[in-house]
């Protein structure tokens, strides 16, 4: 025993900014630590029930964040968490063990709020929950409200599940989202739509005039956040999260060059999987004047 510091993982080790994002690894009480065969070491943040493996370069090889909350108190909590050996269990064949890419999230955890640019693939609710759970401080989303109260409860109860999440109503406007970007809470905005002809502009899309909304440079810029985005990409295991750098330069003074170029830049995540677009929006619903509907 020689009472020296041999290894720690701290807020330093996993590399927040200090101090504003110094709260992300922390709990007052409970929780636990296991070393492991491997020489990693598991650890149990147990009052925000966030369990994770971590080398001793202090590189994060997976994490979990328990979604079981409880029903008297609103927490996720675990009191203490351990990694079994499959030897342990022999009665049982070991499963097969399949590697998945890490989310990169340096770049959402960079100082100030982020529009992370979610496009319309059916993996984006899964690709939100786990961008709210392992990447940003503190999220939104913009949300339209449910006409049966019961439904809109149960719909806002599983958005706002992962991570400190807030819904922003869409019938509030603009200002209450500006407002929560400049107070530095990331958006998770899906603004590849077609609003109708008050709400929109049109720019090339698959080399065809389409009805965008503009929504993306014109809050990026009112909130003085910077645009990430993210795409998520279904797989025979689960789901792919990719989040690429920054746009630098983005937004620029040309509202319209800003909605094409997020336009041309989504072309190509689609021509990569055209089967897992969300199609049945209708892109090309409103029409220039004097145009033939496409559908």
């Amino acid at each position: 025993l020689t009472l020296d510091i041999e290894w720690r993982y701290s807020p330093y080790e996993a590399d927040l900014p200090q101090p504003t994002d110094s709260y992300r690894f922390y709990s007052p009480y409970i929780s636990n630590m296991q070393r492991l065969e491997n020489g990693n070491t598991l650890i149990n943040e147990g009052s925000n029930g966030r369990i994770f493996e971590v080398t001793r370069d202090h590189e994060i090889v997976w994490e979990y964040i328990s979604p079981f909350w409880g029903k008297t108190l609103n927490n996720n909590m675990v009191y203490r968490a351990y990694r079994i050996p499959y030897g342990w269990i022999p009665q049982l064949a070991q499963p097969q063990e399949t590697p998945i890419a890490a989310i990169d999230v340096r770049t959402l955890r960079q100082p100030g709020a982020a529009v992370v640019f979610a496009p319309h693939f059916y993996g984006m609710d899964a690709g939100g929950a786990a961008i709210m759970q392992q990447a940003v401080q503190r999220g939104s989303s913009i949300y339209s409200p449910q006409s049966r109260p019961a439904i809109d409860a149960w719909v806002r109860a599983g958005r706002e599940r992962f991570g400190d999440v807030v819904l922003i109503n869409r019938q509030g406007g603009v200002k209450p989202v500006v407002k929560s970007l400049r107070a530095g809470r990331s958006l998770y905005l899906l603004p590849d739509m077609d609003l109708g002809r008050q709400e929109s502009i049109f720019v090339p899309f698959f080399g065809v005039p389409t009805a965008t909304a503009p929504a993306l440079p014109r809050l990026a810029r009112l909130g003085q956040a910077r645009v990430v985005p993210a795409v998520t990409r279904m797989t025979p295991h689960g789901y792919e999260v990719e989040v690429h750098p920054a746009w630098p330069g983005y937004p620029s003074d040309d509202v319209t060059a800003d909605t094409a170029l997020m336009n041309q830049r989504l072309e190509a995540w689609i021509r990569a999987m055209p089967e897992q677009y969300y199609w049945v929006h209708k892109r090309f619903k409103t029409r220039p004047a004097g145009q033939p509907s496409v559908y």
